[in-house]
Parts: structure tokens; sequence; C-alpha cells
């Protein structure tokens, strides 16, 4: 049985830490350690993440005294570890199912060789209430093209189970990227392993107030054409997965824009 690291990077997350955390505890697989890396937090979010680490021998914290952005905190932790595998959760998102975990590591174990595992995506609001349509899809079926071209939808592998000696193969995360660093690891890591969908519900992801869909959309289209040639450094990308990806990024940024403007102009009436 292969060993797994979980990685929590958090600043400013006290208010979801617990929830967070607690849903972490209760996975049903074992875990070699949980890091925590605390951004240089200026909420209470250290003083709770002490108290976690005084009663659970197996939680280690990172504390830098300066701040450096998600995409290092998470690098950086990930380096740390001495396990075969690692996964991460951001500290306001939390694990839905218990056995996210053990599904995702029981596709790992029983694969010859080195491989990625995800589960489905769940929404949450800010009060971590589950939202949205529940069905189960299949997410294994054309998952390489799907992932490419971002069609895969709002199930997007999420928080996926990988070994650390893939991750520092293909670079790890770009520590200046801030949008689509998810992603953009993801395509790296479809050069090195098979991806495995486990079948079942994962990270609850918690759309908040200062999320994705408040930023510009040509900040989106850039961060994604840039995270899709990074990723063809390592894949050779098809010509219809080329093409899917290009016209699907500009048409949603397209209705991306409209729909807000449209936002925009009944609040103002």
């Amino acid at each position: 049985m292969k060993t797994l690291s979980v990685i929590i990077p958090n600043y400013n997350n006290s208010k979801y830490l617990a929830q967070c955390i607690e849903s972490v505890l209760a996975q049903d697989y074992p875990l070699e350690e949980i890091v925590i890396y605390d951004d240089c937090s200026t909420d209470d979010s250290r003083m709770i993440l002490k108290d976690y680490a005084e009663k659970h021998p197996n939680i280690r914290l990172i504390l830098p005294d300066e701040n450096r952005g998600v995409s290092i905190a998470r690098d950086q932790a990930i380096r740390t570890c001495t396990s075969e595998y690692v996964t991460t959760i951001d500290a306001d998102d939390f694990y839905y199912d218990y056995q996210k975990l053990s599904r995702e590591m029981a596709k790992i174990n029983a694969s010859d060789v080195p491989a990625c595992a995800f589960s489905q995506t769940v929404f949450a609001d800010e009060d971590g209430r589950v939202t949205g349509d529940m069905t189960l899809h299949d997410l294994q079926t054309d998952f390489r093209f799907r992932t490419i071209t971002q069609t895969i939808g709002v199930y997007v592998a999420r928080d996926i189970c990988f070994p650390l000696e893939a991750y520092k193969e293909v670079g790890g995360f770009v520590h200046d990227m801030k949008l689509f660093e998810d992603w953009d690891l993801s395509l790296k890591l479809l050069s090195k392993c098979p991806f495995y969908f486990s079948g079942g519900y994962g990270t609850a992801y918690r759309q908040k107030n200062g999320g994705l869909s408040d930023v510009d959309q040509k900040r989106i289209v850039r961060a994604k054409i840039r995270a899709f040639r990074q990723g063809g450094k390592y894949l050779k990308y098809t010509l219809s997965e080329r093409i899917v990806f290009y016209a699907r990024t500009y048409v949603c940024a397209l209705i991306d824009t409209y729909v807000a403007y449209k936002h925009r102009k009944q609040k103002q009436n």
C-alpha cells in the first residue's frame, strides 16, 4: 500500500480551517502526514493550527515569516514530503466524502505503473452547504481530451493524488501562477502518468466572493493559454485538441463577459 501525504496551504482562512482539517482527519486511508503551510496569515489561523498540531501528531506545520503565495506554499510543502504520493486541498475547501482518498489510492495501488487518481468535484456555498447537481458522471471517458480542452466541465479533476517523483520530474507548481495552476500541473502529469477516476465524490469546492467568477475575463484567457502552452512542452497535442481548446476558451470568455454585462445592467435598473 502506497504512502500518502496531504498538503493544506492556508492564508487567512481561519473560519474554514476546522471543517477542512476535520474532513482530512476523517479520511479512512492512513495518512503519513498532514502538512499545513500557513502563508503568514493575519487572522487567528496560526492559533487554530497550533492547537490541531498539539492534538494530532501526524499534523506538521510550516510557518514561514514571509508571504509567498499559494503556488509557492503548495510547492514548498510538497517538496518536504517523504511519502510516495501527495495530494492537496485548499484551506477553504473540504473533502465531501470520507472515502475520497481511499477510493483514489485503491486505483493507484492497483496500477502497475505510477498513476494519478481523482474524484468528482462537489460545489458548496460559503457556509459549506452543498449546491448544484449531484449526478455522478463517468469522468474516465475521454479524460485526456476533455482535460486538455477543458471540456470536462465543472467536474474538472481537483486535488488529485499524484506520485511525488513525477511531480518533481515535471517541475511542480509554477511559482508565479495565480490562476489555473492546478490545471497546469495536471497537463504536465498527463505526460508521465495515467489518470484514474475513483468513481465517487471528492473535494467540496467552496464558492465565495473573490473567487474565479469575479476575475477579469482577459486575465482568465491569458492564464488558460499560458497553462496550455506550458503543458505543450510535455504533451504532444493533437490538432483537434488545439482547435477545441482555443475555440472553447474564446467562446466561453465571450459568453461570460456578456452574462456579467447583463448582470450589471440588471443591478443598475
